[in-house]
Order: structure tokens, then C-alpha cells, then sequence
């Protein structure tokens, strides 16, 4: 189970799109079986590319493990 809390600089259309946008490479990449620091790292990469500094994300993710009982 994955867990995260994010928040998109400004207001309206573009924001919600670049939030929906960082969630579901998310929950693409922990599908896939991607590490949650590498994943982030690499979805920071992508971001800053596209968008340099005239949009600012924060994102906090975590993940629990039911079997470990690990988050």
C-alpha cells in the first residue's frame, strides 16, 4: 500500500494536471517494482525537464509492506 501527499505550486487546470500527472507515474513505476527513492528521483529528473523552475512540486511518499510490517 502506497501512501503519498503532495502539493502543486498555483491554482486551476495546469496544477491539477501536473499533480495527476506525478501520480500515476507513481503508480506506474511501484507497479513495476521501482524502489520509492529511485522512483522519486527519476520522476524529479522528468519534471525539471519539462518544467524547470516555473512550477514547484513537493511529494511525500511512503509504502507499507503487510508482510514486513514495514513503512
Amino acid at each position: 500500500m502506497a501512501v503519498m501527499i503532495g502539493d502543486v505550486a498555483g491554482h486551476g487546470i495546469a496544477s491539477a494536471l501536473i499533480a495527476a500527472q506525478i501520480r500515476i507515474e507513481i503508480a506506474m513505476g511501484l507497479e513495476e517494482g521501482v524502489a520509492p527513492a529511485r522512483l522519486l528521483a527519476a520522476i524529479n529528473g522528468r519534471f525539471h525537464e519539462r518544467y524547470g523552475r516555473l512550477r514547484s512540486v513537493t511529494v511525500w511518499l511512503g509504502v507499507f509492506d503487510p508482510t514486513t510490517r514495514r513503512f
